[in-house]
């Protein structure tokens, strides 16, 4: 990997360290007691001050954590293909990963089947009945 890359890499994730910072000095992650913009009127309002303060605290993570795993994942994938060119996904990745993602693309790629033919009322029955047996 150049290092190029790995200096943007970094800067990503000195960046995602700042708005962190930066929201909880700005107090976005630590609300005064009561204080919850934007909820009235909402289904949120049926919910204590604090478990919105903690949704909105998780909320704000989710997307810092978001940002962040998808520059790692970059990151490695760039440097796999740089290493191993068109062989990066066969001999960089373990086998238990391709065999979950390939699963997941068929799986995929049944719903958008399922969805083209009028039948995602037979997929989502189907998918419950999936859900129910594994509880």
């Amino acid at each position: 990997m150049d290092s190029e890359r790995l200096q943007a890499f970094l800067y990503r994730v000195v960046t995602t360290n700042g708005a962190l910072s930066t929201l909880v000095m700005e107090g976005v992650i630590r609300e005064p007691p009561g204080f919850i913009a934007g909820t009235s009127g909402t289904a949120l309002e049926f919910f204590s001050i604090e478990e919105q303060q903690a949704a909105k605290r998780m909320g704000r993570m989710y997307e810092l954590l978001h940002c962040f795993e998808n520059s790692v994942r970059e990151l490695i994938e760039t440097t796999l293909k740089d290493v191993l060119a068109e062989r990066w996904w066969a001999e960089g990745v373990d086998e238990g990963i391709r065999k979950k993602a390939d699963s997941r693309r068929k799986d995929d790629e049944k719903a958008r089947v399922a969805r083209s033919s009028g039948s995602i009322r037979a997929e989502l029955r189907r998918l419950h009945g999936t859900r129910q047996d594994h509880h």
